[in-house]
């Protein structure tokens, strides 16, 4: 891959311009958390393209505040499609707020007919969207995602945010940095590192756990965590649980079985503050969810654990300093995004990956010796 120099990458720029001059960019994206921040570097990108444009976005509730929280962002409107704004006068009040900006361009990451229908009700002038994506006749330009419904042994998609990254006009690998990063203020920084202290820990002193995920086969076992966090304890780590609120229970079950030197933050923190937790570890080990994309954000090394889902789908850490485990089985992957229950009904590719193994990943990468980047399948 060639570099560009500063001066091609302006050329580049300047010349998009010259066919896109606009003044108010929108972007939809209303999945999840670990989406969300995989939309950061085309959000980026659009800032670096068009410095002068003011970016709005259509976000769940949830992630509201890690957009808001991205200097380059100038509005941002939540929209709970899961619970409260799940009918048509809840929407209907979100495209009077969207029309009273006048969008010239509309950016769409997300493939649901919902979200095509607002980009359209939005009035953009130029929309732009996947051609994979519901009622895509409605956008101006469509660009294939590679998306596909059936996942098959030794299939490989580009990584997700390369992905996204497509949908920017005339996009060049190295216009816009590769990778999400989160832009974090002073203020969070102070907070939650008061707190850490207040709770006897220090930066590069613990290891962050992240054991939940929105979907059941992509949790490793309650039991196989207890037993890598005691392993950990046993070498001196002090460990700390993030999550959500969701993943409260099984963190404080983790938390109250590991004993001495194990806290747990889960449901105690907003999105960004939980990001600044995680800046502080040492290392993070994670299921596939969206503390994996937190951690790729703020650059801490990553142990991901994968089970129903392979790191062909896209959606693995990219650093070199990171490290993907999972099992080879002849079932997996049988999922792109993870589901509600094994379809054999074992779960084997969880149940049945020792924590043992885990641990000594672990202690490889938070040692002096580098481990070997990879997925150990």
């Amino acid at each position: 891959m060639s570099m560009e120099t500063h001066s091609e990458r302006e050329t580049h720029k300047s010349e998009i311009n010259k066919r896109i001059s606009p003044t108010n960019i929108l972007v939809i994206q209303t999945a999840f958390l670990g989406d969300a921040v995989l939309t950061l570097p085309l959000l980026k990108g659009i800032h670096d393209i068009w410095e002068k444009a003011a970016i709005h976005v259509v976000t769940i509730p949830s992630n509201a505040d890690l957009f808001r929280s991205q200097p380059y962002i100038s509005r941002v409107y939540p929209y709970d499609k899961h619970k409260g704004s799940t009918g048509i006068s809840a929407f209907i009040a979100l495209v009077k707020q969207l029309r009273k900006t006048s969008f010239d361009y509309a950016i769409v990451p997300h493939r649901s007919a919902r979200s095509t229908i607002l980009t359209m009700y939005s009035r953009a002038r130029r929309k732009t969207g996947y051609k994979e994506a519901a009622f895509n006749f409605l956008y101006n330009t469509t660009i294939a995602r590679g998306f596909v419904s059936d996942p098959t042994p030794g299939m490989e998609l580009e990584p997700e945010i390369t992905r996204n990254l497509n949908l920017l006009p005339g996009w060049r690998n190295n216009l816009v940095d590769h990778l999400p990063q989160l832009v974090i203020s002073k203020e969070i920084k102070e907070n939650t590192r008061k707190w850490l202290q207040k709770n006897q820990l220090n930066k590069n002193e613990y290891v962050v756990f992240a054991c939940g995920s929105i979907w059941p086969t992509k949790r490793w076992p309650e039991k196989s965590w207890i037993r890598l966090g005691k392993e950990l304890r046993k070498s001196g780590y002090k460990i700390l649980l993030v999550g959500g609120k969701d993943d409260r229970h099984v963190s404080e079950n983790v938390q109250r079985a590991v004993g001495n030197g194990t806290l747990s933050a889960a449901g105690k923190f907003k999105v960004i503050e939980s990001a600044q937790l995680i800046s502080d570890a040492k290392l993070v080990i994670t299921n596939d969810s969206a503390p994996l994309h937190l951690a790729t954000a703020v650059r801490t090394p990553i142990l991901a654990i994968f089970g129903p889902t392979v790191p062909e789908f896209g959606f693995a850490p990219v650093c070199k300093c990171d490290y993907v485990i999972g099992l080879d089985l002849p079932c997996r992957p049988c999922s792109l995004h993870g589901g509600a229950e094994c379809p054999l009904k074992h779960h084997d590719c969880m149940q049945k990956l020792e924590p043992l193994s885990v641990a000594k990943v672990a202690m490889k990468m938070l040692g002096e010796s580098p481990a070997a980047s990879g997925d150990s399948r």
